[in-house]
């Protein structure tokens, strides 16, 4: 039983130092261009407002 906690507890640190880790990416910029293209999916559209952000692309 102890080892099962142990593995349980293993995971759950590992997962949320992960998680820690892969979400501190923010990305500074001045205008759009410098944002990269791939960190959105279609139909958001990378925007600048000091740091990268997708937004949703709206047709008038």
């Amino acid at each position: 039983m102890a080892k099962i906690s142990m593995f349980v507890y293993g995971v759950m640190i590992f997962l949320s130092i992960f998680i820690s880790i892969t979400n501190c990416s923010d990305i500074l910029c001045e205008t759009k261009e410098e944002c990269p293209t791939f960190m959105c999916i279609p139909p958001r559209v990378p925007k600048c407002d000091v740091f990268c952000y997708c937004a949703i692309l709206i047709k008038d």
